[in-house]
């Protein structure tokens, strides 16, 4: 029951900690001089923080990007591992930066604990949380980027066993 219990716990402060950032008014779409002004790097950052992770503090997607994958506390996962990840309590990003998105900044968003959906594009999409463009907390990450975004998971929040 304690590996259980475990889980279960991590999962909780997972959802508490992706439904404060969805919830936070300052991570709505804006339009600034003409500009659309999103925030899917500080909404990353602000569930890493409630997690217990600062690193990311003050990154920006790009910058996320280019740190996990080199960073030892990240570990790269392929799409078909992550829901059953984030289910456990993993922490775990889809990102793609600026140069992958042929945009002109990166973008970032956070797989949470749910149902896989069904994907024209891929098949299946593992549930997401998005800021950026257009705020949801329903749908898949196929909702979120065209192309395939790359999966870390924070290493210290994936279960043992």
């Amino acid at each position: 029951m304690g590996q259980n219990q475990d889980v279960l716990d991590r999962r909780a402060v997972l959802i508490d900690a992706i439904c404060d950032a969805y919830d936070e008014p300052r991570y709505k779409p804006e339009m600034v001089d003409g500009n659309l002004v999103t925030h899917c790097n500080e909404a990353a950052y602000m569930i890493a923080h409630k997690i217990g992770y600062t690193k990311l503090d003050g990154m920006n997607a790009d910058q996320m990007s280019d740190f996990m994958a080199t960073s030892p506390d990240w570990q790269a996962f392929e799409m078909v591992y992550v829901q059953r990840l984030a289910n456990q309590g993993a922490l775990v990003f889809a990102i793609l930066s600026s140069k992958e998105l042929a945009q002109s900044h990166g973008h970032i968003c956070t797989v949470r604990p749910g149902v896989v959906k069904t994907s024209g594009k891929w098949g299946f999409a593992p549930a997401v949380m998005n800021v950026g463009g257009h705020n949801f907390i329903a749908g898949g990450v196929n909702d979120a980027f065209i192309p395939k975004p790359k999966f870390y998971a924070l290493r210290s929040t994936i279960a043992v066993g």
